[in-house]
């Protein structure tokens, strides 16, 4: 969990998912917090984040990574500004209904903490 600068939730290559303090502060349900986490896994299924860290990257820092392991601290630092302030891909509700109910969490916490972005979306996953 961040404490400061990050909104919401991001994905990391590896599976590692980012959580913005907001998710889990003044929250009246954990599903608020299942419900980001389901939806940053839709989008890294969607789009493999080692793949956009590499493009962001450029191909000198990309290939040092790639075969020694190593990537320059400026450059993994101005992938994560960009990576926080970046909007985030747009989700199929279908997607996501069918993830909400395998897990069986409610996407009404979900929806209400995305604002305008979630309008009339609360009830499209809640049909899961």
């Amino acid at each position: 969990m961040l404490g400061s600068g990050l909104k919401g939730a991001r994905h990391l290559s590896w599976g590692y998912i980012l959580i913005g303090r907001d998710l889990v502060e003044g929250q009246s349900s954990v599903d608020v917090l299942a419900g980001h986490v389901l939806a940053e896994v839709a989008r890294s299924d969607a789009a493999d984040p080692l793949r956009s860290l590499l493009r962001w990257t450029g191909v000198g820092p990309a290939f040092r990574l790639l075969t020694t392991g190593d990537l320059p601290k400026d450059r993994l630092i101005g992938y994560a500004e960009v990576l926080v302030a970046a909007p985030q891909a747009a989700l199929s509700p279908d997607d996501l209904a069918g993830r909400f109910g395998a897990a069986g969490v409610s996407a009404t916490p979900y929806a209400e903490t995305l604002g305008s972005d979630g309008a009339g979306f609360a009830g499209v996953l809640t049909a899961a």
